[in-house]
Parts: C-alpha cells; structure tokens; sequence
C-alpha cells in the first residue's frame, strides 16, 4: 500500500491503498499513548445508503459536514461498533 493522502489540514491522518483499495487512520486524541488508539475510515460512494443501513441496524451514529476548503464540502458518518471501535465513513466525491 502506498500514502495517498496526508496533509497539515488534517494532522494525525493518514490515508494508505492501492488501486483496489483505500482506508484512513488517525491517532485518537484521547489514547492511551502506551495502548493502540486508531480510528477506522473508510471512504464511501453512497453516504445516504450508509444512513439506511445503520438506521435499519439500529445502529447509533452522527453525520458531520466537513469543509476543508471552501470549494469542498462533504459528510462523515461516525459509528461505533459493537465491540467498541470507532469508524468514520467518509463520503467520496468525484
């Protein structure tokens, strides 16, 4: 896997993949420096089918507009897993 993205705007982050795949970690700012502390992220084609899906799960989650930029704008969908894990599932825009 290769970096993909990683910037100032966005410190502690880092996206890896390759052609058939990408995923973003970033360090938890409430870790235990000693303990592993990641947060899962996963870019997503279809943000409102996510919705659904953890709608129908009974899944609890919060949707946060993101703007990095002035021309760029898009949403994330935190969920926590079952066993505790944090996922972010961020809307891919073309």
């Amino acid at each position: 896997m290769r970096t993909t993205y990683e910037c100032p705007e966005y410190p502690g982050f880092i996206a890896v993949g390759n052609d058939e795949v990408e995923f973003g970690l970033t360090r938890r700012a409430d870790a235990d420096p000693a303990a592993a502390g990641i947060i899962w992220q996963l870019g997503v084609r279809d943000t409102d089918a996510v919705i659904a899906a953890c709608e129908k799960s009974n899944l609890s989650f919060k949707v946060d507009v993101e703007r990095p930029q002035a021309d760029r704008t898009y949403r994330v969908i935190t969920v926590v897993s079952p066993n505790g894990m944090t996922v972010l599932l961020e809307e891919q825009t073309p």
